[in-house]
Order: C-alpha cells, then sequence, then structure tokens
C-alpha cells in the first residue's frame, strides 16, 4: 500500500478547499462540513484497502480525535465589501448634510445660525457613531479623530471647508486597502486554521495505519543469508508428512541450526510453531502464519515443502 501516495493526494485536496475558502468566504462554513465528509471517504478506502490484501481493518475512532466544525457566522465577522459600502454612504450622506447647511447659509446677508451648526454637528457624530458600526483601525480610527477636531472647530466658527474635504476622504482609497488587507489576512488565518487540523489529523491516521499494515508484515530483523543461516525450512521434516499434520500438531518436532564460528551444533526440541519465514531467490521474505491456518497459508506450504 502506497501511503506516500495517498498522503499527497489528500494535502492536493486539502490545498483545493483552501483556495476555495480564500476565493470566496461565505463559503468557509460550507467547505468545512465538506471536509468533515471527506474524512469518511478517507477511511472507506483506506478499509478497502486493508480488505483488498486480507489484513484487519485497526479502527482509529478511539484513538485519534476528528477536528470539530468551525462555526462561522458571517455577520460576526467584518467583511470588506461591508465596510467599503458603509464608508461610501457615510462619506455621501456627511456631504449632503454639509451641502444642505451651506445651501441655508449662503449669500451676502447669510447669518450662521447656532441651531443650525449644532444641527450638523450633531448629524455627523452620528454618522461616525452610528453608520460606522465596526471597529476602526489604522488610518480610519486617526481620520476619524480628525474630524471629531473639525467638526469641534466647525462649531465655534462655521466653516465647512476643511471639515468637507476629511468628510469626503472617508473612503480613501488608503482606507479601503487597509481594511481588505486586514480582511483577507483574517480569512487566511482562519482557513489555515482548518486545513492545518485536517492536514494534521490526516497524518496522525495515516501514521497508525502505517503501522498496522507494517505489523501484519514485519519479519525479523535479519538479512535475508542470516536468515538462510539459522533457520533451514528442509531440516522441520525427516521426510514428507501431510500438510495437515504439521498445521494440527500442538507440538510438532523441529530442528533448529545454530551457527557458530566454529562447527554448528544441533537441537533437537519440540516446540509449538507459529510462523514460518521464507525467503525467496530474490531476496523477498515473507512470513506464513501458521495458526489462521488460512486456505493461502495452506497452499504456499505445500508448494514450498512438496514441489
Amino acid at each position: 500500500m502506497d501511503f506516500t501516495q495517498i498522503l499527497n493526494d489528500v494535502s492536493q485536496y486539502l490545498t483545493k478547499q483552501q483556495k476555495s475558502m480564500i476565493a470566496n468566504p461565505r463559503n468557509i462554513s460550507l467547505i468545512n462540513k465538506r471536509l468533515d465528509l471527506y474524512t469518511t471517504a478517507f477511511h472507506s478506502e483506506i478499509q478497502e484497502l486493508f480488505q483488498l490484501e486480507g489484513k484487519p481493518f485497526p479502527n482509529l475512532d478511539i484513538h485519534i480525535k476528528k477536528p470539530e466544525l468551525v462555526d462561522l457566522d458571517l455577520s460576526e465577522t467584518e467583511k470588506f465589501d461591508d465596510i467599503s459600502r458603509k464608508l461610501k454612504q457615510a462619506s455621501s450622506k456627511g456631504l449632503r448634510e454639509i451641502q444642505e447647511y451651506e445651501r441655508r447659509n449662503s449669500g451676502l446677508l447669510a447669518y450662521h445660525d447656532y441651531e443650525d451648526r449644532s444641527h450638523l454637528r450633531k448629524s455627523l457624530f452620528r454618522i461616525l457613531e452610528t453608520d460606522l458600526n465596526f471597529e476602526k483601525i489604522g488610518i480610519l480610527e486617526r481620520h476619524i479623530d480628525t474630524i471629531d477636531r473639525h467638526i469641534i472647530e466647525f462649531s465655534l466658527n462655521g466653516k465647512t471647508s476643511d471639515l468637507k474635504g476629511h468628510i469626503k476622504n472617508l473612503s480613501h482609497e488608503k482606507i479601503l486597502k487597509e481594511y481588505q488587507e486586514r480582511e483577507e489576512k483574517k480569512i487566511l488565518q482562519i482557513s489555515d486554521t482548518i486545513i492545518n487540523n485536517y492536514q494534521n489529523y490526516f497524518n496522525q491516521c495515516l501514521e497508525q495505519y502505517k503501522s498496522a499494515y507494517q505489523s501484519k508484515n514485519k519479519l525479523i530483523d535479519k538479512s535475508p543469508s542470516e536468515l538462510r543461516e539459522t533457520v533451514n525450512i528442509q531440516s522441520m521434516i525427516s521426510e514428507k508428512p501431510e500438510i495437515s499434520d504439521i498445521l494440527d500438531s500442538d507440538t510438532p518436532p523441529i530442528k533448529t541450526e545454530i551457527t557458530s564460528e566454529s562447527q554448528a551444533e544441533f537441537v533437537q526440541e519440540r516446540r509449538k510453531i507459529k510462523s514460518v519465514i521464507v525467503v525467496y531467490e530474490d531476496n523477498e521474505a515473507e512470513e506464513i502464519l501458521l495458526e489462521s491456518k488460512g486456505k493461502h497459508s495452506i497452499e504456499l506450504l505445500k508448494n514450498i515443502l512438496f514441489d
């Protein structure tokens, strides 16, 4: 089983889902649910591979916890498009209020009424506090502080020129760019967290699957030549018995060949054989479990011993 290829396939899938989240943040919750369903398909595919090779499938649910779903409430997350719209609306609304004040107080005989100033001052403060109902940062935060000072100055002298310019710049491209970059960074952090959680999860699962898979094929930690010197398959029998006699016997005879620098000594013992390790001409080794008495093991032993 190629666990490296499986891991690469999973990583490519996760990268694709992350790009989708960044491209359209409104799909984050949907993609998170899609990843949750993907885990089921992932385990099912691994289980099929184990079954095809006749190996027991390990249950990982009790060992590895699946990532939790991220319930992202978009209404609580300031989105760039929404902020941009509010800034432009506030700028337009403020300019209309100032223009209306100037219209009423224009001409040579115009009298800058205190109530008109108070009305405009309150209207502008209300726009900044109510219409811009999101977190102010960086350039915008400093810009609003400047507008506040100009509103107070206007209430004293009635001049609107500086105030009008700063209200117009509420939707300046530098302000919008700063919020856009901040929003993109926030979305990237959310998507990174989701993807990293799933990447770690799949890595752990594959490590456990790999360990379970290899434990069934684990051989004695010796080279093929050492295996030949230590275990002599032909010494197990003095003549050709029935294969069923070997498998059913609790204490079949075995002759163990011991190697040393001097001549070899042979020890006759009676032990229960659990498995036989076979080394082929191409140096590939295979362990045959005798206790299972599976059809494959019986046929393979027949071919080895009697062919």
